[in-house]
Parts: structure tokens; sequence; C-alpha cells
């Protein structure tokens, strides 16, 4: 039985060798054959064979193209020896072969080999397409025949098509290398020689500084730390300040009441926040500040007397002359009928009571009659007033209504600190404007890192919309926390609102200024505002809708907007909460998050100054 089983084995064996000694034969064979076929195809053509011969000449490497960067091309003498090293013969002309690429060189010159009239009686169907042919039939002559004008154009276009230029760099590179001063001998071999340059130039200063990364977002194998780099603000405006093509455009001064509103000075948050715009000014030996409570005249009328509010000092671009811009307030007379109800008369009869609006007004100084004082109900009791607010009027849904007096957005003056600024400086005051996106470097990977832009509002908006005038203030590293890498910048704009001196053409002047706008889009914006994503319950940042409720479009906005002191009283509220689920359950009923932003930190309104579309156009 053994010798059976081994026998048996042993001529397996050999019928495997056998069959595998006649595929190795049959392939050799095969070999041969496509070795001859392939001599006699070339021997059918005696123009295929010349050409063959003559291929490595007509090609044109790159070495020899990064010549003509050179000192060699200085010469008439050294152009006609490379011309004849790239030109072999006076009948040479351009093969197409050397403008393809080295997978397409390879598969051309491969084993597959196409008979003669392989492509004879072949009709096209009239539903083909062919495309990379041509119609026109160009028949320059030179030494780029027949498909160029001129040896410089085939070099250009060999360049371009090689490494892919774009319209912007051919068009930069072309003004280079037809400026007056621009001298071919200076061109050095390499590209090392322009780069050392950056060691000797003026540039900003960055600092460093260690983020701790988050292990749940990055790889296992990253370390737990990484370097985050921020460009200092202050240098920033310095370099701006010192540059006159920048600053002799720039704005700096009161808000501009103009019909077309285009600019940042011509809004509300520029009119409004002491840290822009100027926040006194003098009307008969009497100083008026931002945030008082006057009496003026009816524009159309010397004897009817209307209350307002002031909320800014601005210029009109036509006059040129100071008006202000006040909101008004209205008494129980100039109430609409519908809300002179008996009891608010019977609140008169005790004390003086006035009404806010929403509507704002633009007085001439010689309309002021006088301060009068004004006690807001939602504020600390003053020791002497003459009125008192409790109630907003407003319409909404083609109706009249009123709200308390705490829901509204307080006027900048309530909570931005008012610096003393020496009256002998020149003063400064900038508008910066962030912008805060995360992106993705690759295509193929997940690996979101943040960019904070900078964007000075003093500027017109055709300067903002260049380029060259978007500053780089820093990047979030990949698995960083965004509020970790903003602490400087923080820094840096409290430092701005306090205020700081600056030398400018050997004299001193005063910079100061702060935050005017966060950009962003809706992601970023709703975290830089405090508010739960857009896909939450109440995910708005501006108001709290439900989100089953986004269509209705009988919403009060002004009763269910977000206002900043509301809001942060929630925060505090959820700060306080002990423990876990009620932090939640007070987080998805607010639609806020478990920490305010950092930005918080500086003087701001969350919700007006990280806005949305609507917004922009009022701010």
């Amino acid at each position: 039985m053994f010798l059976r089983k081994r026998k048996a084995g042993l001529s397996q064996r050999r019928q495997n060798q056998n069959i595998s000694f006649r595929l190795r034969k049959q392939k050799q064979k095969h070999v041969e054959q496509v070795k001859e076929n392939n001599n006699i195809n070339k021997s059918e053509s005696e123009n295929e064979k010349e050409i063959s011969a003559n291929e490595e000449e007509q090609i044109v490497n790159s070495d020899t193209l990064s010549i003509l960067s050179t000192e060699n091309l200085n010469s008439n003498s050294n152009l006609d020896s490379l011309t004849q090293n790239l030109i072999p013969n006076d009948n040479w002309q351009i093969d197409i072969s050397n403008l393809l690429s080295d997978d397409e060189m390879e598969y051309n010159d491969s084993n597959f080999v196409n008979e003669e009239n392989e492509y004879e009686d072949q009709t096209v169907d009239s539903e083909t397409k062919q495309y990379d042919n041509s119609n026109k039939i160009h028949n320059f002559s030179g030494k780029a025949e027949p498909y160029f004008s001129n040896f410089t154009h085939f070099l250009l276009f060999m360049w371009i098509t090689k490494h892919q230029i774009g319209c912007e760099a051919y068009r930069d590179f072309s003004n280079i290398i037809k400026h007056p001063d621009f001298n071919i001998s200076d061109v050095p071999y390499s590209i090392t020689t322009i780069k050392k340059y950056w060691d000797s130039l003026p540039l900003i200063t960055f600092n460093g500084y260690d983020i701790e990364l988050n292990d749940r977002d990055t790889p296992s194998t990253s370390k737990p730390t990484r370097q985050a780099f921020v460009f200092q603000l202050k240098r920033i405006l310095q370099r701006i300040m010192l540059n006159p093509s920048l600053r002799d455009q720039m704005y700096f001064g009161s808000g501009i009441y103009s019909e077309i509103r285009q600019e940042l000075w011509h809004g509300n948050i520029w009119h409004k926040s002491p840290l822009f715009g100027i926040t006194y000014i003098y009307i008969n030996n009497v100083m008026y500040n931002l945030g008082d409570f006057i009496t003026y005249y009816d524009r159309n009328s010397n004897t009817s007397i209307n209350y307002g509010r002031i909320i800014g000092f601005v210029i009109c671009d036509k006059t040129k002359c100071f008006l202000i811009k006040a909101e008004r307030i209205l008494d129980f007379n100039s109430l609409p009928n519908l809300l002179k109800s008996r009891q608010r008369k019977n609140q008169i009869n005790n004390t003086q009571k006035l009404w806010m609006t929403n509507e704002n007004e633009m007085i001439e100084l010689n309309w002021i009659e006088s301060k009068i004082n004004v006690w807001l109900m939602d504020t600390k009791k003053p020791d002497n007033y003459d009125y008192c607010i409790n109630e907003i009027v407003y319409k909404s849904n083609n109706k009249w209504n009123t709200r308390s007096v705490d829901l509204r957005h307080k006027h900048p003056i309530e909570y931005t600190p008012i610096r003393k600024i020496s009256d002998e400086l020149p003063v400064f005051k900038f508008f910066l404007d962030i912008y805060i996106d995360k992106f993705g470097p690759f295509r193929n990977a997940y690996h979101a890192i943040g960019g904070i832009y900078l964007q000075i509002g003093n500027m017109t908006q055709v300067m903002r919309q260049k380029l060259k005038n978007h500053f780089l203030l820093g990047f979030i590293p990949f698995g960083a926390n965004c509020n970790d890498v903003l602490k400087p910048i923080i820094e840096d704009i409290k430092e701005l609102e306090n205020g700081f001196e600056m030398d400018l053409d050997n004299k001193r002047i005063w910079i100061t200024g702060g935050l005017g706008n966060i950009t962003s889009d809706l992601p970023e914006g709703n975290e830089q505002a405090g508010i739960k994503n857009h896909n939450a319950n109440h995910g708005c940042r501006t108001c709290t809708i439900h989100h089953d409720e986004l269509n209705n479009m009988s919403f009060d906005l002004a009763m269910g907007e977000r206002y900043h002191h509301k809001t942060s009283l929630q925060f505090v509220e959820l700060d306080n909460a002990q423990t876990h689920g009620e932090k939640e359950f007070l987080s998805q009923q607010y639609g806020i998050r478990n920490k305010p932003s950092i930005f918080d930190n500086v003087t701001r309104d969350r919700h007006l100054q990280c806005p949305h579309v609507r917004l922009l156009a009022e701010t």
C-alpha cells in the first residue's frame, strides 16, 4: 500500500514537471515571435526607422531648458551653440512626442504594433466627438516650424506645459523679464540663492506657544503638544501706520451718516461704540455725552418738543456737518392709540413715564433744547431723575406691542469703560475685523487646521477686498483648542482697548480701538457667540426660535431675540449647576454651549458683533 502511494506521487510530480517545461517553451517561443514581428515592422518603413534613430536628439529635456535662465544666454554665440544642440539639422521639425509625459512615452514605445491598414476603411460615428485635434493648421517658418512662430514661444510653451504655470504666475514672469532693470546675467543657477534673502528682510516677528492637543482628535503617534504661531497685533498695526500708502487711505474719525452704506464707518457699531467714534460734543458750552437723554424741537415745528437718547455723533457725508443720532422716546400722548390704556395713564399720574422705541432719527445741533435725567429701570436707580422707562414700544406683525425694557441691546456706553486720552496726542482708533475659518489641507484625510486673519475696518471696502490687505494673526494646529491659540490675541486686543503710544514720523501718537466684528461661517460664528450648532433645538445665534418653528413667519423676533446681558446670565446659571445632567438640560433649553467664547473677555456684544448676513447689512 505504501509503495503504491509513493509511485503515484512520483508519477504526479513528473507530470507537473512536463507541464511546466511545455509552458516555458511556449513562453520563450512567444517572446521570439514578438521580437521577430518588431524587426519586420521596423524594416517596413524607412521614415519610421529614421525618426526612431533621431528621437534622442529631438527630445528637449528639462536640464537643457534650464540653461535659458543662466548666464549662458547672455551672448549670441552661446545662443547659437544651444540652438545647434537643440536643432540637429536644417530639416528639423518639432516632434509631438516631446510634449508627452514619461508615462505616455513609455506607452508609445511598448510592443503594441498597429498594422498599416488597421485604420483604413473605418468610418467615424456621427455622434462621436473628437478632441485634441485642432482645426487651425499653422505653417510657420523658422527654427520652430511649423507649429510655433518663433523659438521663444516654443520654449515658453514647453515650460508652461511641463510645470503647469498659471495665468497670474506667467503674468508676473512676463513683467519681470520685460522690466528695464532686469539683467539676465544676474539670474542665479539655484533658487536657494534667492531664498537666502529671507534672512535679511525686515519681516514681522511671530511668537510660538506650546499648545496641548486633544488625544481624541489626533492619531496615537502624535505628540501631546505642538507649537502655535501667532503674530503680535501691535507690530501689525505699527507696520500699517508706517506705510504711507495704507495710512493715507484709511479713515480715523467719527461715524459718517450716508444714505448709501458701504463702509464700516457708515454702520451702527461705529456710530455707537466709544471705541471707534467720538464720545462727546459741546453745544452752547454744554457737553453732551453718548447715552445722554435730551429734549429737542421737531424739525417741522419750533414749539413741539420731542424726547430722545443720544446714541452717536456722526458727520453728514453731504453737508460735512455734525449730526446727533438719537433714539426716539415717546411720551403718553405720542403712543399709538392701541397702547393708550387707562392703566398706563394712571401710571403717569404717579411718576413721569416715557417709552423707548427702536426708531432712530438724525438731529441737527441747533434743534437741541436741553438734557434730562431718565432712569432706565433695568439699571441701577439714580439719586435724581425726571422720568423713568420700563417698556419698549415696537411693532410686530403689523401690530403695536410693548416689551420689558431689559429686552434690548444695551448701548456700548453702558458696558465700555471710558479711558481718558491726552488731548496733546493725535488719536488713531482701529476697527478690528477678525476672521476665523477651519479648513483641511489634505483631500484624502481629515486633518483640519484653523486660520485666524485680520482685516482693518478703517480701510475702504475696495482696499479690504485686496488679498494683500488681509493679515495673518495665527494658525490653529490640528487637535488644538481654539481658545488656547486665541489667548495671546485676546491680550493684544485688551492692550489696544487701553491704548498705547507709538512713534510716527518722529512724533508721538496714541493708538487705541477694539474688536469690531468677527466674520466667520455658520458653525464658527455660533462657536464664537457661545451658541450651539445650527442643527440644535435653539441653534440661531441672534434669536431663540425653536428648530421646528423655523418656518413660522409670525415669530416675534423682538421678544425672542438674544441679548448679550441675558445670555451672560444664562452662562452664570449653567456654571452654577451642580450636576452634569442639570448642565445638559440648561444647555439644551437655552441653546448655549457649556462655556462662553474667549472673545467675551474683550468689549463686545456677542450677538451683534458676530452677525448673520442680515445683521451685517445693519451694522
